[in-house]
């Protein structure tokens, strides 16, 4: 994949919060509102960027769909979520004047698939886990 997106594994001994990514027949509609959640210019805690769809696989190279509102620096990595909460992109690049760049769900769930090295469940559905 050409998508700037690396995979993370933390052991832990306790049940870490997570979101679920969007189902495979979840499709993002232009004009759809989501948010991205992301530490502008590294500053914390985590902050909710309200924006909305704009395009869907509008540049060549991975899946990807593009948001209004340009993601300040420091929010690369930060998720991208529907209504109801379920990942469907991650901050790349504020790739153009308009707004961001994210990796969809569908690249996110190849690479999770091809890491079956991990031996991690992929999470379905909706609602927080």
């Amino acid at each position: 994949s050409n998508a700037d997106v690396s995979i993370l594994a933390i052991g832990s001994n306790t049940l870490l919060a997570s979101a679920p990514l969007a189902s495979e027949n979840y499709r993002p509609k232009i004009g759809e509102n989501v948010v991205q959640i992301g530490c502008p210019h590294g500053e914390t805690p985590p902050r909710n960027m309200p924006c909305a769809v704009t395009a869907v696989n509008k540049f060549s190279g991975f899946q990807n769909i593009s948001c209004s509102g340009r993601p300040a620096q420091g929010r690369s990595g930060g998720g991208l979520f529907n209504a109801r909460g379920e990942v469907i992109g991650i901050c790349s690049a504020d790739a153009f004047e308009e707004g961001g760049l994210y990796p969809s769900f569908q690249e996110l769930r190849t690479m999770l698939k091809e890491k079956t090295n991990f031996g991690y469940k992929l999470l379905e559905g909706s609602g927080s886990r």
